[in-house]
């Protein structure tokens, strides 16, 4: 399994997005967002990923 998502390149682009520095029409965003369109699994596995963090976190507190 990976440990990231995105490329640190893609976190400061999104965050940029977030913040209102870039706009949604940026080359390097609509990489992205064409990306996350493509990928029917990733908010899935997204999901599933957070819902196994909560359960260990939980578990083990």
């Amino acid at each position: 399994m990976r440990t990231y998502i995105f490329t640190k390149s893609e976190r400061q682009t999104i965050i940029n997005f977030l913040i209102g520095t870039i706009n949604r029409s940026d080359p390097n965003l609509m990489v992205i967002i064409s990306r996350i369109k493509s990928f029917s699994d990733l908010s899935h596995d997204i999901d599933l990923y957070a819902r196994l963090r909560e359960a260990v976190t939980t578990n083990t507190a």
